[in-house]
């Protein structure tokens, strides 16, 4: 793991722990912005993707987000400090980001061998379905596409995967510091970014190294799509549909 991967988890993680209804009433616009940098960057580590700028803009009523190329855009409506202090509210922000991701991961998995070597077979096996071009403008048409349904899927197990350790690190914080953590309570950036990170409990390395894959026992990008029966030269993949533009709109719209 590089120096780069490491700050970048470490960054994720804290986000992570941070971005929860109490933090949230915390920080402003710009800082709550950094966060879902943050935990973008983390996702792209884990992922070996390039990560995406998360930028913020005005959008529709009921749309969340959208991806551009290696941009993720958040409707800044709906990651202001009073919207996100709605459990609800901040649970569709962190489903919209990582449905984004989502679609720049396939769009990546096109183009760069060390994403796809992430992917599991099925992954593998429905890329060219999943960047492929919708056929037409009707709703159904978009809501039924292989990339729409397989973004909404890894938003809402990521979703719930991130609250599940948010839970965990809240029960961490009820046990070593007898109450809820001082970046809980208050947003505390100067502790956030010091040294007093579960002091004399466990590293914060400890806690990243479950979530990191060793390099040294990587099989050789080759020999992994050997194994999986990758011929990339069968791949049909249109690499200029690929990167068109994915918009993340509630999902109270879906039903």
């Amino acid at each position: 793991m590089t120096r780069e991967e490491y700050e970048a988890l470490k960054a994720g993680t804290l986000a992570e722990r941070n971005l929860n209804t109490l933090g949230v009433s915390k920080m402003s616009e710009a800082e709550i912005l950094e966060q879902f940098q943050a935990l973008e960057n983390k996702k792209a580590a884990l992922d070996h993707m390039i990560p995406a700028e998360v930028l913020s803009q005005k959008l529709e009523p009921n749309v969340y987000a959208f991806q551009e190329g290696g941009t993720i855009v958040l409707n800044s409506e709906y990651i202001k400090s009073d919207v996100l202090q709605k459990n609800d509210d901040l649970q569709k922000a962190f489903e919209a980001l990582l449905h984004e991701h989502s679609h720049l991961r396939d769009f990546e998995g096109v183009l760069f061998k060390e994403v796809r070597q992430q992917m599991t077979p099925d992954e593998l096996a429905g890329l060219g379905a999943r960047v492929s071009e919708i056929q037409d403008d009707s709703w159904n048409a978009y809501f039924n596409h292989p990339g729409e349904i397989a973004a909404r899927e890894a938003g809402r197990i990521g979703t719930e995967k991130m609250s599940y350790e948010q839970q965990l690190i809240a029960d961490v914080d009820s046990v070593v510091n007898g109450g809820r953590n001082q970046i809980l309570a208050t947003f505390d950036f100067a502790v956030a970014n010091g040294e007093v990170i579960y002091e004399d409990t466990f590293e914060m390395s400890s806690v990243l190294e479950t979530q990191t894959m060793d390099v040294s026992s990587m099989q050789t990008l080759e020999e992994n799509d050997a194994m999986i029966g990758v011929d990339e030269n069968s791949v049909e993949i249109d690499t200029m549909s690929a990167m068109d533009d994915y918009s993340f709109s509630s999902i109270d719209d879906d039903a």
